[in-house]
């Protein structure tokens, strides 16, 4: 055989080889496409089968646009998933039906990128020392046991301790310091957003029926009278309290306008600085002691938020509800 032949029928024995990869390849691309298509039909349909959540995941499918900043199909089945966890837990709750779930999983999502933006615009970043702060405070509540810690993540909302510290105390940190920073911010635009609010403790006496009325009204005017004559608040709402804050003397924090409901905020907007109310206050929830403890002028920062969100490029894609359509004036939703 001359050595053109013995070249000729390497190459032919070849051929068969290069063409077997090319076919290879167009078969693998074709398949490609049709899981693409597959998978965008399964997250039009909101489908939360393991294998479109996963193939959406690598095809970057998104759920949502916020500003042209995408949320990703797997990032909201994910949190989905942790939220429905958390509930589950909580035997006490009132279950939420599927919109419900999709619109605190969704509004979250929206209200971190909105952050994200907010924070670039004003120049505010998380730093490794605001982490290892936030991370001390939480492994706290564990006796700075990461493992107790750990467990208690996995078994209420299933993810890992570093998922926790990326996708929810990250976050949480960054919405923290935009809102400082905007509380002090010098920028005449804001200036719409200036608002007073109030310090306040309380003592909750609870009325959880009708018959409970009488009783809690007289404890709680005989406890008033014990601070009338100069007893410690923090003191008497660690003994008498019957809510959360007992156990920091019924400090309820700063707060604004809208934050508390009508009767209690109308009574602690009342007082002066250091002032106790003269009777029992009564809501929905019982009689109320309380006393203004300070009082400052600020800048509303959830008012500043909403602002924002009105006014944000919102998208969302399939048969999703949009948690912010009628803020906004009506949905964008998209089949992608």
């Amino acid at each position: 055989m001359s050595e053109v032949e013995q070249t000729n029928a390497e190459q032919a024995k070849k051929m068969p080889v290069n063409l077997l990869v090319l076919g290879v390849g167009v078969a693998l691309l074709l398949g490609l496409l049709g899981l693409g298509v597959s998978t965008v039909y399964g997250v039009y349909q909101v489908s939360e089968n393991p294998v479109v959540v996963s193939l959406a995941r690598a095809f970057k499918i998104r759920v949502a646009e916020v500003n042209d900043t995408p949320i990703l199909y797997s990032e909201y089945i994910r949190d989905t998933n942790s939220l429905r966890l958390f509930y589950a837990k909580k035997s006490t709750e009132v279950p939420y039906d599927k919109n419900q779930q999709s619109d605190q999983v969704l509004s979250r999502l929206i209200a971190n990128i909105l952050i994200q933006q907010t924070a670039q615009e004003l120049n505010v970043t998380v730093t490794d020392a605001d982490r290892e702060m936030a991370k001390k405070d939480i492994l706290a509540r564990f006796e700075n046991d990461e493992t107790k810690l750990a467990a208690d993540l996995n078994d209420n909302l299933g993810v890992t301790l570093p998922e926790f510290f990326d996708r929810i105390l990250e976050p949480t940190i960054l919405e923290k310091k935009v809102a400082e920073q905007f509380a002090t911010s010098t920028d005449p635009q804001n200036s719409g957003f200036a608002e007073e609010q109030v310090r306040a403790r309380h003592i909750l006496f609870t009325v959880n029926a009708p018959a409970d009325d009488a009783k809690a009204k007289a404890d709680a005017t005989r406890v008033l009278k014990e601070l009338q004559k100069g007893a410690d608040f923090a003191e008497l709402a660690k003994k008498y309290g019957t809510d959360g804050t007992k156990d920091q003397g019924g400090d309820l924090g700063w707060f604004g306008r809208g934050d508390m409901v009508k009767e209690f905020e109308d009574a602690a907007y009342a007082l002066n600085k250091g002032e106790l109310v003269k009777a029992p206050v009564k809501t929905q929830f019982g009689y109320h002691l309380i006393k203004t403890e300070d009082k400052r002028s600020t800048k509303n920062f959830s008012a500043y938020m909403n602002e924002k969100l009105k006014t944000a490029k919102i998208k969302v894609f399939g048969k999703i509800h949009n948690p912010f359509a009628n803020l906004q004036g009506g949905a964008t939703v998209t089949a992608q």
